[in-house]
């Protein structure tokens, strides 16, 4: 079978259906907990009754610290199973997944990766792997392994779809859309400030964040505080800040190429 890593910060109701979309290949997932609301860790932890269901408690930071890459790898290292399918929460296998565990299963040319693609998105995406031999490089956009390491089957064999994350809570959606914000634009920031976090990203983001460098640099300082807990790693000053009168002020959340949003619709054609 197949090990599932999966992160959020929120959005269980999301992660749901994520969770059932692989059921049938599954038997084992490894959650990393980023959660930033208490109610989502009981609805997240009721989970461990349904699933084998194992939680990787990580501190709020992590990722803006450490990478995703980093991430990756740590959770992985928890999986007991050789294959291990990364997915974000609230993606789905849409179509495909009876393809997965004959492909491993048969596979006698020693394919370590094997990949997925979208309905309207032309990119494909590495995320089954063999953890033996591969590992996740770079600090945002993340990329499995490297070309000399990487023995990838040469097409897709199973379909992703986007779903739309939790919603219906304005505020929540703003406290998840500026984590991500903190998150992605503090880790573009490092490409340029330390480009050996580099990894297996594509270089072209560095010149991407080059790019938007001062634009980065301005939206982050305007979080004021929220910032500030992010880089000290100081839950209850975010949680003070994200709840202060003025928390939101001026802040707008508009979905792109470099960011999609909790409550916009969804890019590239996707919906």
């Amino acid at each position: 079978m197949v090990t599932l890593i999966v992160m959020s910060q929120g959005n269980p109701i999301a992660l749901k259906r994520t969770l059932e979309s692989t059921k049938s290949i599954v038997d084992e997932i490894i959650y990393g907990d980023l959660l930033i609301f208490q109610k989502d860790r009981y609805i997240i932890y009721e989970y461990t009754k349904e699933y084998n269901f194992k939680v990787v408690n990580l501190p709020f930071n992590w990722i803006f610290t450490h990478g995703f890459g980093n991430t990756l790898n740590l959770l992985a290292g928890y999986a007991s199973n050789d294959w291990v399918l990364y997915l974000n929460c609230s993606e789905i296998i849409e179509s495909g997944v009876e393809n997965i565990l004959p492909a491993i299963e048969n596979n006698t040319e020693g394919y370590n990766s094997f990949a997925f693609d979208h309905s309207t998105d032309r990119h494909i995406w590495f995320r089954l792997y063999n953890k033996k031999e591969l590992e996740w490089g770079g600090y945002i956009h993340e990329e499995l392994g490297s070309r000399e390491n990487r023995k990838y089957y040469p097409t897709p064999i199973f379909r992703m779809a986007d779903t739309d994350k939790d919603s219906g809570d304005l505020f929540y959606s703003k406290v998840m859309d500026t984590v991500k914000e903190l998150v992605y634009f503090n880790n573009y920031l490092k490409l340029i400030d330390q480009p050996h976090l580099l990894g297996n990203t594509d270089p072209g983001w560095i010149n991407f964040a080059q790019d938007s460098y001062q634009s980065f640099i301005n939206r982050l300082h305007a979080k004021g505080k929220m910032y500030d807990a992010f880089i000290t790693g100081d839950f209850e000053l975010f949680m003070n800040e994200i709840f202060s009168p003025t928390a939101f002020d001026g802040q707008k959340f508009e979905s792109s190429i470099l960011l999609e949003y909790q409550q916009s619709p969804m890019f590239l054609g996707k919906k």
